[in-house]
């Protein structure tokens, strides 16, 4: 509170900001008083609340996937047991493949929230911290202006922005990953939170097809993807202090 108003008005540009941040967050807040501090005093990385952000997204969408494609790979098994017996295959339980609850598919809309969510926020910190830490303007506004490169929720824009800064191979996967969700979204990036578009056109509401696999398989690979390019990095903080056990 004391450096509040100097830390706001000091002359250098906040975005211009690589210092070595110290601060840790605990990754289970259950039953605690947490105080979150994203500068201490004069020190500030404007990369840090976009890399917090994404784990933050990274741990939830991980914890989410784990519930649905459990649910959903056990459920669709018991469908196929339910077939192969009624074509004779094998003797089978009736009571396991009649307990067929679809109820938690729904899970699929927030997951797919929360993953892209975190593809969002991995682009964003990217740029802000290979191109937007390093300019130099005079002025603040001229800095705020070049931010609006990534004010906006387009994947594919969003990654056109970084494209210098990636290896080819990974710049490949992370297209087809963004056409994939751009998709499964139908083109829209409130679907995934509403089921409608953004100018609430429910007459297009219609049958959903659930590439379930498909999106296991990105999860794993672009979190593995990110580790890869990340470390390649240099944030002004180390990646793996910024959290606590």
């Amino acid at each position: 509170k004391k450096n509040r108003d100097g830390f706001i008005d000091n002359a250098d540009l906040l975005y211009d900001r690589n210092d070595n941040m110290n601060n840790q967050y605990s990754v289970n807040l259950l039953g605690k008083n947490v105080s979150l501090s994203l500068y201490d005093g004069y020190n500030f990385n404007s990369a840090l609340p976009f890399y917090f952000q994404y784990n933050n997204y990274k741990k939830s969408t991980e914890i989410l996937a784990d519930i649905f494609f459990k649910n959903i790979e056990d459920n669709e098994g018991k469908k196929m047991s339910r077939y192969y017996k009624w074509r004779g295959c094998r003797e089978l339980d009736d009571a396991d493949i009649d307990n067929i609850s679809t109820k938690e598919y729904g899970l699929y809309f927030p997951l797919l929230m929360l993953f892209r969510q975190s593809v969002e926020l991995a682009f964003k910190l990217i740029f802000v911290n290979e191109y937007l830490k390093k300019q130099v303007f005079k002025e603040k506004k001229q800095l705020r202006e070049y931010a609006k490169k990534i004010d906006g929720h387009d994947l594919i824009s969003l990654l056109k922005e970084i494209k210098n800064v990636l290896e080819d191979e990974a710049y490949d996967f992370l297209l087809r990953l963004s056409s994939f969700i751009y998709y499964n979204e139908k083109t829209d990036a409130s679907f995934s939170r509403y089921l409608v578009n953004h100018n609430l056109e429910f007459y297009e509401l219609g049958k959903i097809t659930i590439y379930y696999w498909d999106l296991k398989n990105y999860i794993s690979e672009f979190y593995s993807v990110m580790e890869y390019i990340f470390s390649g990095l240099n944030f002004g903080f180390d990646i793996n202090a910024v959290y606590t056990e």
